[in-house]
């Protein structure tokens, strides 16, 4: 695909990201999930001078796009514009700077990276902004409302999103031999989901039940970080549209911004555990895989000499 159809795709994945959270903050009654930002800071890494501005123009137009669609204010419609630009390139200096290889996520401690400095720090700069807009409006009193429902849902669409990105540009985040043979306990983990949700009577209320857990932990388990990511995506992108339409009850029997709350606390207690665990269980498939070529290495010549001799030092190293 050219440059610019890469740029004008990125363009309508912004519009119709932001246009998905709109509908979600009319449905749930708060913004529970802001997954267009992500994006556009995925967009803008490795790239510089005019592809840079380009791809910064055309995340700006979807997500005024979207804005205007849903008939918000200029002064909401300019703040949020320019909180996901501000977030973009404060998210790109800061990975340049202080993490890197950060994108790479070649372990846990590369994710820890990535989502502070992708995630968590640049959703300041738009909250920020999308306080401002709030003032702006002529309703000043909501001004740290709107700096906490944008923070909160940026940093929980980061954290979604951007690792799926990552992990569908980095092959050596997949690997397809892990998803062969492994029917009958996709079967297995897919019944027990199924047979906890019917077992759910509609109007109970508490804690959310984590029906996606046991999904997400044995994707973690057993399958490459890339389809990890995308299990807990799916995952998250289920439960937000199953609380907005009302199918089993996510949160507690609230309403409101405690509501959009519990339902983020919700996605973010699924997902990252499940993308540690896949980084970690990665971390330690290439650590065997290392250490099995090793050993075949040093098989090998043991089988090529006739006799070896194997020396022992008294600081208990040994040696041929």
């Amino acid at each position: 695909m050219p440059e610019w159809g890469r740029i004008l795709l990125g363009g309508l994945g912004c519009f119709v990201l932001a246009w998905g959270g709109l509908v979600l903050d009319a449905k749930v009654g708060g913004l529970p999930l802001w997954l267009a930002d992500a994006l556009l800071i995925f967009l803008v890494l490795g790239r510089s001078g005019t592809s840079l501005a380009a791809v910064l123009a055309a995340g700006a137009i979807g997500i005024l796009a979207s804005h205007w669609v849903h008939g918000h204010t200029i002064a909401a419609t300019a703040a949020h514009t320019a909180a996901a630009v501000a977030e973009a390139l404060i998210a790109r200096w800061a990975l340049a700077r202080f993490a890197p290889d950060a994108a790479q996520l070649e372990n846990a401690g590369s994710l820890v990276r990535l989502l502070l400095w992708a995630g968590a720090l640049p959703a300041v700069a738009g909250a920020a902004l999308a306080g401002l807009g709030a003032v702006a409006d002529g309703y000043p009193e909501r001004a740290v409302p709107a700096f906490a429902n944008w923070w909160c849902a940026v940093a929980v669409g980061s954290c979604v999103l951007l690792p799926t990105l990552l992990a569908l540009d980095n092959r050596k985040l997949a690997d397809p031999k892990l998803l062969q043979g492994r029917r009958r306990e996709a079967m297995a983990v897919l019944l027990a989901v199924a047979l906890t949700g019917l077992a759910l009577h509609p109007d109970v209320d508490g804690l959310p039940l984590f029906l996606g857990l046991p999904l997400v932990t044995w994707s973690g388990l057993r399958f490459d970080f890339r389809t990890t990511s995308l299990v807990c995506l799916m995952v998250v992108l289920v439960s937000v549209v199953a609380a907005a339409l009302g199918l089993w009850p996510l949160y507690w029997n609230v309403s409101g911004e405690g509501a959009v709350r519990a339902l983020q606390v919700y996605q973010l207690a699924l997902v990252l555990p499940a993308l540690f665990t896949g980084l970690l269980t990665q971390e330690q498939r290439t650590t065997n895989a290392a250490r099995l070529t090793a050993l075949q290495a040093l098989r090998a010549v043991m089988d090529a000499v006739p006799a070896a001799i194997v020396t022992l030092t008294p600081g208990g190293k040994d040696g041929l």
